[in-house]
């Protein structure tokens, strides 16, 4: 059975993952122009709410490609070539199931969406096409992450990548050919569609090649494999898929509580700070292997671990939300106009939400990481109804500003309460959770917000990347004088990478 290198798969995964972040800011940032000069705000807006409730559908997958990556891992490892078959076989029978479920729901919601979301009557046909084309793309990608499982499971992760990679251009190529053909808000179900169908095919072929060159038996469909996949999916699913729910609902309750042109103000506002969680929460997922290999050791080895984890994300937290809060402003300016900004209060509330919510995500990768999958997924399912119901109370009473509070009082929740989780169960102490990095990600929000009230305003574009510059030169050398954990881990990862052991330490294989 095909089976490469786990070092060059790790890195082949992370650094496609940071090429697919790369073409989600082109789609969902650089492409913003351009998309406001084929459709008015107001249409724009009325996409992103009705395309953050389709996003949830995808809830429908969660935890079962997943699952099966490990189910056919432990099969490859084992050379176990018939059980290989009936996972990969089942797991694409239930992908194609859900994907049609995901599709079906898609399209009944289409026809409610635009009023649901203050769509304007010219923009509401062209809306329910892009719901309807969204869903059948999610449907398709659906079947697609389930493909990936294969390759995956045979280590071969640069095909994956670069498929998902290509894929996403199909995206960018499809929206672009049909807002030149004048299909207006239409353009991103067709480039959604466009990247599911390059992404299922590719993958195809890259399982096809790989299943004839290993010589693997025909795939099958068998129930017990089926309830086996359901049984070891059913906590995380319902945990992801109750994450997915919360993590989707800022835009549609902007434009249900406010307007769809208040929806694309909130997300334009913080679109710089949303590649934040892009970044730190990959970086989270590259070391997550290496966290779990040391869950069963000692505490002491535990905590070096976990230390240094949370030095790296902190830090990387602080900088980021930082670089958010002192550029957004100039960045939206330039980029779509100054009606787009919400303001700097409406900044610094989503920067709150956004730093709490990432911490959030860490400490939830740091259990799941160390055995508590199903108390991590636990705190999921009751954080989309925390989520949920500050939404209702703090939109309804503050309105556009109270939807980033709501957040942020559900993302300190969530710390407090996975936190505590980790002590109680003697995984970690607080000190291991909260000291590392601390330094830094206080040095960074204080720069950041020193800068912004006292900085230089930016007029122009190489005035925006001048100053970014110099202030992220700045703020890493600070953190790097001041903060000796992420000194630290700096210096073992240079140390590391010179000798090519590999970037980050708990990663190594």
């Amino acid at each position: 059975m095909l089976v490469g290198g786990k070092r060059h798969a790790a890195i082949a995964n992370l650094s496609f993952n940071m090429a697919a972040v790369a073409v989600n800011v082109v789609i969902g940032l650089l492409m913003v122009p351009l998309y406001l000069r084929h459709m008015d705000v107001a249409a724009y807006g009325a996409w992103l709410a009705s395309g953050g409730i389709v996003a949830m559908l995808g809830l429908c997958e969660s935890g079962l490609a997943t699952v099966l990556t490990q189910r056919l891992a432990a099969c490859a490892a084992r050379a176990e070539a018939s059980r290989f078959a009936q996972f990969a076989g089942t797991g694409m029978v239930c992908a194609a199931a859900l994907g049609f479920v995901a599709t079906a729901l898609g399209a009944v919601f289409a026809w409610y969406a635009p009023r649901m979301v203050g769509a304007p009557e010219a923009a509401q046909a062209p809306l329910r096409w892009a719901v309807v084309l969204a869903s059948a793309g999610l449907g398709t990608m659906m079947l697609g992450y389930t493909l990936c499982a294969i390759p995956q499971a045979w280590q071969r992760t640069t095909a994956a990548g670069a498929m998902l990679v290509l894929a996403m251009g199909g995206n960018v190529a499809g929206i672009l050919v049909a807002l030149a053909q004048g299909w207006g808000v239409t353009a991103f179900g067709v480039g959604s569609l466009c990247q599911s169908l390059l992404y299922v095919l590719g993958l195809g072929f890259v399982v096809w090649s790989g299943w004839r060159k290993a010589g693997l038996p025909r795939p099958s469909f068998g129930w017990p494999t089926c309830r086996e996949l359901w049984r070891e999916a059913r906590s995380l699913l319902l945990g992801r898929a109750a994450a997915a729910v919360g993590t989707n609902l800022q835009a549609p309750a902007a434009a249900i509580a406010v307007s769809a042109e208040a929806s694309a103000v909130l997300v334009l506002t913080g679109r710089v700070l949303s590649l934040v969680p892009m970044v730190v929460d990959r970086v989270g997922s590259a070391v997550f292997a290496g966290m779990a290999y040391v869950s069963g050791r000692s505490r002491a080895e535990r905590s070096a671990c976990a230390r240094e984890v949370v030095a790296i994300a902190s830090v990387l937290a602080g900088v980021g939300i930082g670089l958010g809060v002192c550029f957004s402003q100039p960045v939206v300016e330039l980029w779509v106009g100054k009606e787009m900004f919400g303001g700097r209060k409406l900044l610094l509330l989503l920067a709150l939400s956004y730093l709490l919510n990432v911490r959030q995500n860490l400490v939830s990768n740091v259990l799941m990481a160390f055995g508590g999958i199903r108390k991590a997924s636990r705190w999921m399912m009751m954080d989309a109804g925390v989520r949920l119901s500050l939404l209702v109370a703090m939109a309804g009473v503050f309105g556009l500003h109270g939807i980033p509070v709501a957040y942020a009082v559900a993302g300190s929740a969530g710390v407090a309460f996975l936190s505590r989780v980790l002590s109680t169960d003697g995984l970690l102490s607080p000190t291991d959770l909260w000291a590392p990095g601390a330094t830094g990600l206080l040095i960074a929000l204080a720069m950041s917000t020193g800068w912004m009230y006292l900085g230089p305003t930016a007029s122009a574009w190489t005035e925006v990347l001048l100053q970014a510059s110099l202030c992220l030169a700045t703020t890493l050398v600070l953190t790097l004088v001041f903060d000796m954990d992420w000194r630290n881990a700096v210096a073992h990862n240079i140390r590391s990478l010179a000798h090519g052991v590999g970037l980050i330490r708990v990663s190594a294989s």
